[in-house]
């Protein structure tokens, strides 16, 4: 009958628009988050590394190695909060294969502030680090880091 090749046809077309915007085989569940850079690597074309982690889901994430290993193709988006020595200049690029992609700088004034933020299209098997191109980072010996960094994918 009519009725029930309409309701068949709207229930085809709700299934057909809702597996556009399902994938079951991409999880989103991936997130890291570190602090306290490794007093190791606080110098010019050092990778910055972390002691420690504070998430770490879905895989991918190194903090003592300083290394993200995209564990599936999306979009993620990553940020850094760094600080410079008293009267140092610090710029630091976020680097992906080896390749800088973005970047943040501290001038020699005091003790300096380096943030920075970027969504990125990657794919499996990409490697996104942290590089000190230039000048030092500071961390502080207590409790409290100076220090981060933030991952996750977005879609």
């Amino acid at each position: 009958t009519k009725i029930k090749l309409s309701k068949m046809i709207l229930i085809l077309l709700c299934l057909s628009v809702s597996s556009l915007f399902a994938n079951p085989t991409r999880s989103n569940n991936i997130a890291f988050s570190s602090n306290r850079a490794d007093s190791c690597c606080l110098t010019t074309n050092s990778r910055v590394r972390f002691e420690k982690t504070i998430t770490s889901v879905g895989g991918g994430w190194d903090g003592r190695s300083g290394v993200f290993t995209v564990p599936e193709a999306g979009t993620y988006h990553f940020s850094w909060n760094t600080i410079s020595p008293t009267n140092e200049e610090l710029q630091l690029f976020l680097m992906v294969d080896g390749k800088e992609k973005a970047n943040c700088y501290a001038e020699y004034e005091g003790r300096a502030s380096c943030s920075g933020s970027i969504v990125l299209g990657l794919s499996r098997n990409d490697v996104v680090t942290l590089r000190i191109k230039r000048g030092k980072m500071s961390e502080d010996q207590d409790e409290i880091s100076f220090n981060s960094f933030t991952g996750y994918m977005i879609f």
